[in-house]
């Protein structure tokens, strides 16, 4: 008997000791924290937003985020990472993806996987999503597509972003006006008229961007908001965002310092062998 009541008591006193030991160091976790619209619309765009939580004591660094997004789900603006290079412990960061939805789905609950990476520690989770048949045929729905930056952005330098402002369902959107506006960059002229938007249509519109000089390199979003008039002249105004890469003023430089590719000057040569055949021996 006496046995028995010190081995419950060395139980008791190692059981909070293997709990104390657990949470040292950092254990990230990811929660599905809500999407919007609910349900998700067939043919249109939700934004679903997740929580990465640090349960460990220490410090959690360069923690790698990726969605993987099977039908009926997809990700516009091609952005499936994210990165947070700190989470402290027992802290938590909001992250959030633009979805877009098959227009062909059908109602029911679909399921979508999120990777967390941190060293050599990975875990994966499937979280899932109600999804509905858009019904509505004057319905449209405009959001901004990322296509490019050019030059690459870099803190102090000026970049042209390319968006594509598109209509993903069945009405026609008119009128169409595009604003952007981000925390990190001065925008030259942030208001664009965009025009009429039929079903499945889009125009490319480009922004002229200052980036400011304290920016760190990293994934930025920019702000794009549509406004426009449907069928019945109601105004309808949206909100979506874009993701700019910003690479340091250094990485800047090289790019811009690299070496013309030897297949440049091969095409040249060869544009120049074939203008002496040609025009030049004959005379």
């Amino acid at each position: 008997m006496k046995k028995i009541v010190a081995a419950m008591i060395a139980i008791a006193l190692i059981v909070p000791a293997i709990v104390a030991v657990s949470t040292i160091g950092s254990i990230v976790d990811i929660s599905l924290a809500k999407y919007a619209p609910f349900p998700a619309g067939a043919g249109t765009v939700t934004t679903v937003y997740f929580d990465v939580v640090n349960k460990g004591q220490e410090l959690a660094r360069n923690i790698t985020i990726t969605l993987v997004t099977p039908y009926p789900f997809s990700l516009p603006n091609n952005d499936p990472e994210r990165t947070i290079m700190m989470l402290p412990g027992s802290d938590s960061k909001r992250i959030e993806y633009s979805i877009l939805i098959n227009q062909n789905a059908k109602n029911g609950t679909y399921t979508m996987t999120i990777e967390s990476l941190e060293g050599n520690f990975k875990k994966t989770k499937n979280f899932n999503v109600t999804v509905r048949e858009t019904t509505s045929f004057n319905k449209a729905d405009v959001v901004p597509l990322f296509v490019k930056t050019d030059p690459e952005p870099y803190p102090t330098g000026t970049t042209t972003l390319t968006i594509d402002i598109t209509n993903v369902d069945r009405g026609t959107a008119f009128y169409v006006i595009a604003r952007a506006s981000s925390g990190i960059a001065e925008i030259d002229r942030n208001e664009i008229f965009v025009g009429t938007l039929e079903p499945n249509d889009f125009v490319s519109t480009d922004f002229s961007l200052k980036i400011k000089d304290s920016v760190a390199p990293g994934l930025y979003p920019v702000n794009i908001t549509t406004v426009y008039k449907d069928k019945n002249s109601n105004e309808i105004e949206q909100s979506g965002i874009v993701y700019m890469k910003v690479i340091s003023a250094q990485e800047a430089r090289r790019l811009e310092s690299a070496p013309t590719p030897v297949w440049i000057y091969i095409i040249y040569l060869m544009g120049l062998a074939i203008i002496v055949k040609f025009a030049v021996l004959p005379v």
